[in-house]
This record gives structure tokens, C-alpha cells and sequence, in this order.
């Protein structure tokens, strides 16, 4: 079995550092070759991108906006009457993911402690060689990248969370470049990623009862969203937030509910964002349901697990398992 690679998701890590720029530069100084940022909007793109190509890293996923987060908001896709505020937000996420270069996918994995919220509004980008890991002091353990209350997913990163299709296709289709591609974030040509962020059960509105209308609104939203990505050779991902611990208004919140969406709008471009720790969390059956949805995501995948987690202490002193898990198997390290 090939090394596992893992990103760092620095919305997360390297909270000691003020600034995103900051933490892109201490993750690739640290080794990791790529990153994710939830929401990036707060600083210039040229600076993020600037600041990753000191240190050779790849940003590799960023969220779509999460709206109005002084009003409860947390993403937009389906959220009945806030599509134009959706489309502004994918415009303005497709400004940053064509200036920071987005190209590769994440499989996320996620801890299930310090999920329950996103550690700071700046969260940021998802990419890498890695795998969400939570540490027990120096101790570790690995779960799944998501995206409530956190950036989401680039989430994952998704998040990882492994990043796919969205719905099985041939090899000789014409969206076989999107396959090929997945099984290698280092190639130029890799299409970027966006989590497109679905949003929360409007305050006081019964599940149930607005599920219907708030899955038209996706619908439509996604359609949308795969021909404007599709336009810049850009990728979507949806990715199901566990409503038991971390998002219990999170609309998407669960791998049936996310592949039955991707397969009405049937758009190859939209794909799977696997977060194996809000899929524990709300069916367990890992292995069951990593097969049925992998043609929902890469079933080559050779791609980023994304690293989530809120670290205890200091970063960098708390990343021993990662530069163990490189020695044990003579991985050379970005960044040395």
C-alpha cells in the first residue's frame, strides 16, 4: 500500500499563528504538501497564494461563503430565498480558487472531539497529504474531515474526506479527464475544488416540513453552480454534516441524502466530499457505506487526507505522529 499523503487544514491548525498567511507558511515549513481554508475571504488572495508558494504548498479546497453568521448562517445552498446570495458567494469563491490554485481532492477524517464548532470565523484551506487526526496530548486519533461550525468543508476536507464524482461514470466518457485526473493532485491540469456549502433548517422551521422546498432550492442551486464551474474546469463538492453532534440544523447531513442529490442533478463535475467522521456519527457501517458511495467519490483515490483538528498545545510539537508515520516509511517530507 502506497504511503498515505495528508494536507493541512490551517483553518484548524497552527491557531498560535495570527493570520492565514502565517499558517500556510508553518505548515509547509512543517512538511505538509498542500493545504485548505475554510473561508479565506478575509485576506487577499495574492497574499495566501504568495505565501504557499514560499513553501511549495498546494491549496487544494476552500467553502463556499457561509453568509450571514451573525444571523446563524452556515452556507447557502439550500436555503430558500438566499439563491442570489449563493451565487454571489460561488462567484466570489471561484475568484479565489482560480487565484490560489485549488487543484487536488481530500479525504477527510476527521476527530470527533472539538468538532462541535469551527475554531475561528478565518478558517482555512483544505489540501494535502493527509488524514484528519486529533491529538490526545501526543497521542492521536484519526476520524473524518467535515465542515459545520468549522470552514466547513473544505470543509473538509474534507475533507476531507475523499473528494469524487458525482455520479458513476465510464472510462470513456467525455468526463473521463475528471477520473484520470483525481489520481493525480500534482498535475496541472487537476480541476479545482469548492465545497459547495448547503446550509441550516431555517430557525424554528420543522425538518420535515421544509425539506422538500430546501432540496429544490439545491437542486436548482447546483445546477447553477456546475455549469459556472465547469466554465473554469472547477469542481463542487457536497459534503453530508453529522446533525447529532456538530450541526443539528445542517440541512445535507448524511451520504444517502448527498448521493441521491448528486444523482438528480447528474452533473459530473459535482461530487462527494467523504467526511468519515460525520458519517461514524450518523449511521456508522463505515465499510458498508465507504463501498456503496465510493462511486460517489474516487474509487482509485490516491489523494490528500485532509488533517482537522484543533491541536492541544503546540502545533508543530504535536505533529510527532505525522513525522513518525513519514520515517516508518521512508517518505521524504516537504519543506527539508
Amino acid at each position: 500500500m502506497a504511503p498515505l499523503r495528508f494536507s493541512a487544514n490551517v483553518s484548524w491548525l497552527f491557531p498560535e499563528l495570527p493570520g492565514l498567511p502565517a499558517r500556510l507558511r508553518a505548515a509547509g515549513s512543517s512538511g505538509f504538501e498542500a493545504a485548505e481554508v475554510g473561508w479565506p475571504y478575509g485576506e487577499p488572495p495574492e497574499a495566501l497564494a504568495r505565501a504557499a508558494q514560499e513553501v511549495g504548498l498546494q491549496l487544494v479546497l476552500i467553502n463556499t461563503p457561509p453568509g450571514d453568521r451573525e444571523k446563524g448562517e452556515m452556507g447557502l445552498g439550500a436555503v430558500p430565498g438566499r439563491q442570489a446570495a449563493f451565487r454571489d458567494g460561488l462567484e466570489q469563491a471561484v475568484l479565489y480558487a482560480k487565484a490560489l490554485g485549488c487543484p487536488s481532492l481530500t479525504w477527510k477524517i476527521d476527530s470527533t472531539e472539538n468538532k462541535r464548532s469551527d475554531p475561528s470565523e478565518d478558517r482555512s484551506v483544505q489540501g494535502g497529504c493527509g488524514s484528519r487526526h486529533e491529538e490526545k496530548g501526543h497521542g492521536k486519533e484519526f476520524g473524518s474531515t467535515g465542515g459545520a461550525e468549522r470552514p466547513g468543508e473544505m470543509g473538509s476536507r474534507h475533507d476531507r474526506r475523499a473528494a469524487g464524482r458525482g455520479a458513476p461514470r465510464g472510462r470513456g466518457s467525455e468526463d473521463s479527464r475528471f477520473e484520470d485526473g483525481l489520481h493525480s493532485p500534482l498535475q496541472a491540469h487537476f480541476p479545482h475544488r469548492i465545497h459547495l456549502m448547503a446550509g441550516r433548517v431555517p430557525q424554528g422551521a420543522d425538518r420535515a416540513a421544509v425539506r422538500g422546498e430546501m432540496e429544490t432550492v439545491f437542486l436548482e442551486n447546483l445546477r447553477h453552480a456546475a455549469g459556472v464551474l465547469a466554465q473554469e474546469n472547477l469542481v463542487g463538492l457536497l459534503e453530508p454534516i453529522n446533525t447529532r453532534i456538530t450541526d443539528p440544523r445542517y440541512f445535507l447531513d448524511t451520504p444517502q441524502q448527498a448521493a441521491a442529490i448528486l444523482e438528480k442533478v447528474g452533473r459530473p463535475n459535482l461530487q462527494l466530499q467523504m467526511d468519515i467522521f460525520h458519517w461514524q456519527i450518523m449511521d456508522g457501517n463505515l465499510t458498508g457505506n465507504i463501498r456503496e458511495f465510493l462511486p460517489f467519490v474516487d474509487e482509485g483515490y490516491k489523494g490528500f487526507v485532509g488533517c482537522e483538528y484543533q491541536p492541544r498545545g503546540d502545533t508543530v510539537e504535536g505533529l510527532s505522529w505525522l513525522r513518525s508515520y513519514w520515517d516508518k516509511r521512508g517518505c521524504p517530507q516537504a519543506g527539508q
